[in-house]
């Protein structure tokens, strides 16, 4: 007997939250996130995923007509939703089900045919299983289902507590394909407008000034909402070893690639790097195109006391970066340059004279890094 609409199981999207539900029962999928493999920064394809993050709920509708949650998991990882569409797409497009599946004769001389597969993997949260089934007599396909989430809430735990659904007609089951593959397709235009966002962000916060690349630091929640602050995070110059994260064009697709070297020359927004190899090679690298700039800090400057700091900063200043100390008082100094002094020989570093290991860190640094600010603009005035 076929199903009423009130109680057949459709897909529904509501925002960010995607649903296969009926009148009684709620199967939700939320809150995705992505994580890839670093080089890759606009996602074409699953493939491309490797960990894969979401929030499952099983909701039935209480007395007084609202959803009451019955089971919830975060997943983490290796989730089963990419499983349970494989194995959903199988049960409909692949599997014979008179061939393949268990035979039992009933009592009324009809045959019934099921077959079951599940998604138990590698520590996953969430846990589903899927029996076809194929009755002689009827000539009807239907499945019944079971959406588990783990007991002790803990990755890798494989006790499974949930909902299991009987009677399911193949269209419904179409119907919750339909709702997975929009969740996780939702989910790679998420990240890649978040990919977009942050390339954007971080090609944007570097500038060549006077020879140099002058790195401003990011106030952001989110990078949809970042905005560049008039204060530096570093200052690279000719002769720092680096390594630098830049776009690249394969392929005709954008990714994400390194590349590590001495800075040799910086001019007309590009940065060339004396390669580590021999023969000695070159890279030149758009300044734009950078993602991220790590700096390979001598271990000698690692030692460096407050003198030490002072001439190595003042070795690297542009008459533009004298002006401003000349003309602007110690704490728009600090505001505007304090990170950029401080990470020049990583002056937080614990291997500093001035760190002493019982107090904090962080503070004995400021202290020290306000007295560096405070006579080199005594030395330039």
């Amino acid at each position: 007997m076929k199903k009423t609409n009130t109680y057949s199981y459709k897909y529904k999207r509501e925002k960010n939250n995607f649903m296969w539900t009926n009148d009684i029962f709620k199967i939700e999928y939320t809150d995705p996130s992505i994580e890839t493999h670093s080089e890759v920064l606009n996602i074409k394809r699953e493939s491309q995923i490797m960990y894969f993050y979401y929030t499952f709920n099983i909701y039935k509708k209480a007395k007084n007509g609202k959803w009451a949650k019955i089971e919830s998991q975060n997943a983490y990882d290796f989730p089963g939703i990419f499983s349970l569409r494989d194995v959903l797409d199988y049960m409909i497009n692949q599997l014979d089900i008179i061939k393949d599946g268990q035979k039992t004769k009933l009592s009324d001389g009809s045959i019934n045919y099921a077959y079951k597969l599940d998604t138990k993997g590698f520590i996953s949260e969430d846990y589903y299983e899927v029996t076809k089934e194929f009755n002689s007599s009827v000539k009807h396909n239907y499945y019944n289902l079971f959406f588990g989430c783990s007991v002790c809430k803990y990755q890798g735990d494989v006790n499974f507590t949930g909902l299991r659904l009987a009677n399911i007609e193949e269209s419904e089951i179409k119907e919750l394909m339909d709702c997975i593959n929009a969740f996780i397709s939702f989910a790679m235009d998420e990240y890649n407008k978040q990919q977009q966002d942050y390339v954007k962000l971080e090609n944007s916060c570097r500038k060549e000034i006077d020879g140099k690349i002058y790195e401003y630091q990011i106030d952001y929640e989110s990078p949809s909402e970042g905005k560049l602050k008039d204060s530096y995070e570093n200052i690279y110059c000719v002769g720092d070893e680096v390594e630098i994260d830049f776009v690249a064009v394969v392929d005709k697709e954008f990714e994400r690639q390194e590349q590590e070297g001495i800075i040799s020359n910086i001019n007309k927004n590009t940065v060339e790097l004396e390669l580590m190899t021999k023969p000695i090679k070159t890279k030149k690298i758009d300044i734009d195109s950078i993602l991220y700039i790590s700096v390979n800090i001598k271990n000698e400057k690692l030692s460096f006391g407050k003198k030490e700091i002072i001439e190595d900063f003042k070795k690297i200043m542009t008459k533009t970066d004298e002006d401003f100390f000349k003309n602007n008082n110690e704490k728009d100094i600090y505001e505007k340059y304090g990170e950029a002094i401080a990470d020049r020989t990583w002056m937080y570093r614990k291997e500093h004279p001035y760190i002493k290991d019982d107090k904090d860190n962080r503070e004995q640094t400021q202290k020290v890094l306000k007295d560096v600010i405070k006579t080199i603009k005594k030395s330039l005035t």
